[in-house]
């Protein structure tokens, strides 16, 4: 096999792997999205029951963040829209805030942050606090928000900046407790499984003829190194043969001298 056929099966057998894995992840996220969208083309989780003895729970993983010089088409692109259910039997407040400003209603306030989940365990770290928080309804720097006695829902959607969510009793009174259920609405999830799926195909496909161009025009070798090819057997059949060299038989000898005996005995 020459060096070009060797460097083609070596590409063709590394796009394999990529080609297999955009293929599948944008199978994957073609069915969950398209098969796994409620009425509303939500795409839900729940995270489970929200429980915490401080008067607020908050997350920080609402945010788009992006660098200052990304052009704004980028986050219009994203076209995301978020959803949150709470369900409790307590008067509650959900809202969606610059950190900045929650940071600074809080301050001083006993909150729990959740900062990862185990199944439909939530993780909190636990920041201490003296002071009740007041109205959360009555400020007026929340990007949206709702409160009542639930099951309430939210909307919003992504906008660049950095959000926090906060989930409390309406009143401020210390013990929260709600399930929870979130749901991501994208308009750039199908566009992007589309692109996986055909950059995917397209690698496995260049792969396949990089690999058949190696082992096409590839023959197999007898012990000498000369190529067997389909006329080899019967050009082997019709070749000329060498004359024999092999010395005459016993048989043959003896007859030569058998008349030259029968003489001398008579």
């Amino acid at each position: 096999m020459t060096t070009r056929r060797v460097t083609a099966l070596v590409i063709g057998c590394l796009l394999v792997l990529p080609g297999l894995g955009l293929l599948l992840s944008g199978s994957s996220l073609a069915l969950t999205y398209g098969l796994g969208r409620d009425s509303a083309g939500y795409v839900t989780s729940s995270t489970g029951e929200v429980v915490s003895a401080a008067p607020a729970v908050i997350t920080r993983d609402v945010g788009v963040v992006l660098d200052a010089g990304t052009p704004e088409w980028v986050l219009r692109r994203l076209d995301a829209d978020l959803r949150l259910r709470v369900a409790s039997i307590d008067d509650v407040f959900v809202g969606v805030g610059p950190a900045d400003d929650v940071a600074a209603y809080l301050l001083g306030t006993s909150q729990d942050e959740v900062i990862g989940s185990e199944g439909r365990t939530l993780t909190y770290q636990h920041l201490d606090g003296a002071s009740q928080p007041t109205n959360p309804a009555a400020q007026s720097f929340w990007l949206a928000s709702a409160n009542g006695p639930g099951p309430l829902t939210l909307d919003w959607t992504a906008t660049r900046g950095d959000w926090v969510l906060i989930l409390m009793n309406s009143d401020g009174s210390p013990g929260v407790s709600a399930d929870v259920t979130v749901g991501v609405k994208a308009g750039f999830l199908v566009p992007l499984a589309n692109a996986a799926l055909w950059l995917g195909v397209t690698l496995l496909g260049a792969a396949a003829a990089l690999i058949l161009l190696a082992v096409r025009h590839a023959r197999p070798r007898d012990a000498e190194g000369v190529v067997v090819g389909p006329g080899t057997a019967a050009r082997a059949l019709t070749s000329p043969q060498p004359p024999s060299t092999s010395l005459p038989t016993v048989a043959t000898a003896v007859a030569d001298v058998e008349p030259e005996t029968a003489e001398v005995s008579s």
